[in-house]
């Protein structure tokens, strides 16, 4: 286990002002991406269910949640946190005009239980990769 978080500097412009200045924030850098099969191994190793066992649970969860936000429901996953749909669209300057077809984009929405986020917030150590601000320094 990695004694920090590794952050990068990002630039990003102001799409919602006409001011064309950079703006400059940190952004994490992940180490890796954890796949299901290593995640199945790994909850199998700290319980009695089998590695295949595992991933039976975890497909049957996905197909739930799946179906539950189909169905309109917000899934609550208890010290997980909870998943809703979540819809970009067109905006407009009366409610009479909004539609249906405004919808740009479906996303899902998670929301993270109150103390995961202060489990995070007070457990993670944060550094800057030393290359980061390289990359503007030359521009």
């Amino acid at each position: 286990m990695n004694d920090f978080i590794t952050c990068t500097i990002s630039k990003r412009g102001n799409g919602v002002k006409a001011d064309p200045s950079a703006n400059y924030h940190l952004k994490a850098v992940y180490n890796r991406s954890i796949g299901m099969d290593e995640l199945a191994s790994r909850i199998s190793n700290k319980c009695t269910l089998n590695t295949s066992d595992v991933i039976g649970c975890l497909n049957a969860l996905n197909e739930e949640i799946l179906f539950q936000l189909k169905d309109g429901n917000k899934v609550d996953l208890g010290w997980l946190g909870s998943l809703k749909i979540g819809l970009e669209a067109k905006a407009h300057s009366s409610p009479i005009d909004c539609k249906v077809s405004d919808i740009k984009r479906v996303k899902i929405n998670y929301q993270p239980n109150k103390d995961l986020k202060r489990e995070l917030k007070h457990t993670t150590n944060f550094r800057i990769d030393p290359k980061a601000k390289l990359k503007y320094t030359n521009s």
